[in-house]
C-alpha cells in the first residue's frame, strides 16, 4: 500500500521525534487520525525506525561536539600559562559548551511509547467513573479497578496457568 501524503509527511515528522500533537496540527488533521496511524504496526515500526536513525545521526553530531569541545578545553588548559589568546579559546569553549545536544534530547522527549486518547463521552457514561487525585479511573461500575505494572501481571497469568495446569494433572491422575 502506497502511504498518502499525509502519512508520509505525518511518518516523517513523527520519525524526528515531534509530538503527535503538533504533527496533527502541523498537518490539518485530528490527533485522533495521528493516533490512528500509530496504532498500525507498519506505520508505528516505520516511526521507530526513523527515530532510530535521527538518534544515531544525533548522537555522532554530540559526540563529535564532546570531542571538539574536549580539544578547545585542553588547548585552553595549556595555553593559560603562556597567556596565547585565553579569550579566543574561552570563546571557542562556550560556544562548543553551549551547542545543543540532540541525541539525548530526542531520548528524552520521545516519552516512550505512550499515546494519549482524548476520548469525549456522554455524561452518564462518565459518572459510572470514579477517578482518583492523577485523575486514573479507580472505580468503572461496581467494578474496582487495580494498577499493576507489566511483569508482575505477566508473573500472575504465569502463576495461574501454572497452577490450573497443577489442577488438570491432578483431575486427569484421579481418573
Amino acid at each position: 500500500m502506497v502511504p498518502s501524503s499525509t502519512e508520509s509527511r505525518a511518518l516523517e515528522l513523527l520519525g524526528l521525534g515531534t509530538p503527535p500533537v503538533q504533527v496533527a496540527s502541523a498537518l490539518g488533521v485530528t490527533e485522533s487520525r495521528i493516533s490512528q496511524l500509530l496504532s498500525q504496526e507498519d506505520f508505528a515500526s516505520a516511526v521507530a525506525n526513523l527515530r532510530y536513525q535521527n538518534l544515531l545521526s544525533n548522537t555522532s553530531r554530540d559526540s563529535k561536539a564532546d570531542s571538539l569541545e574536549d580539544k578547545i578545553l585542553a588547548k585552553l588548559e595549556t595555553s593559560l600559562d603562556m597567556v596565547y589568546q585565553p579569550l579566543v579559546l574561552a570563546k571557542l569553549y562556550q560556544i562548543v559548551n553551549a551547542a545543543k545536544r540532540r541525541g539525548q534530547a530526542l531520548v528524552a522527549d520521545s516519552g516512550g511509547d505512550r499515546r494519549v486518547v482524548n476520548i469525549d463521552m456522554p455524561i452518564k457514561v462518565l459518572n459510572q467513573f470514579n477517578v482518583n487525585i492523577h485523575n486514573q479511573v479507580i472505580q468503572a461500575g461496581n467494578q474496582d479497578l487495580v494498577t499493576i505494572q507489566p511483569k508482575t501481571l505477566l508473573d500472575r497469568v504465569r502463576g495461574n496457568r501454572d497452577e490450573k495446569l497443577e489442577q488438570g494433572r491432578i483431575a486427569s491422575d484421579r481418573n
